[in-house]
């Protein structure tokens, strides 16, 4: 799929689907779902200010997708984490993804989705690999 299908399809899941949100606030949802994030490290993944990541934190709150709540080993730490609101939306958002993507791949034969299942994978992982503190550190060096 190229940038513009990428786009597209971004587009068609904010409009038509469950979450009826901005790009940043669904990000900031799917970085959420695994832990609870400081509003700063949300911010960092999100690639925009601290006010603005803390503008989108507070949107989603009042929409009662997320809450804020103490860290327990330091109380003066302030964490962002899903409600069961926010992970049931997130779920569904996922829902429609899978929908759209098999109907996409309803074409291909067994032999082509192996090899898509297979790049997807490589993909994951490279991802994975880049996502951790080396690798975000070595992309804003890059910028």
């Amino acid at each position: 799929m190229g940038r513009r299908g990428k786009h597209r399809h971004t587009r068609w899941i904010l409009q038509r689907g469950p979450l009826g949100s901005h790009g940043a606030q669904v990000s900031a949802l799917m970085f959420l779902r695994p832990a609870p994030q400081r509003i700063g490290r949300l911010a960092e993944r999100l690639r925009t200010s601290l006010p603005s990541a803390t503008s989108i934190a507070n949107r989603l709150e009042q929409r009662g997708l997320i809450e804020r709540v103490r860290d327990e080993t330091d109380g003066r730490v302030v964490m962002c984490r899903l409600t069961p609101s926010g992970e049931e939306r997130i779920n569904v958002l996922y829902q429609h993804q899978r929908a759209l993507m098999a109907s996409r791949f309803e074409s291909l034969s067994l032999g082509e989705l192996g090899t898509v299942s297979h790049a997807f994978a490589l993909m994951t992982k490279a991802v994975l690999h880049f996502e951790g503190d080396e690798g975000i550190s070595q992309a804003k060096q890059a910028m």
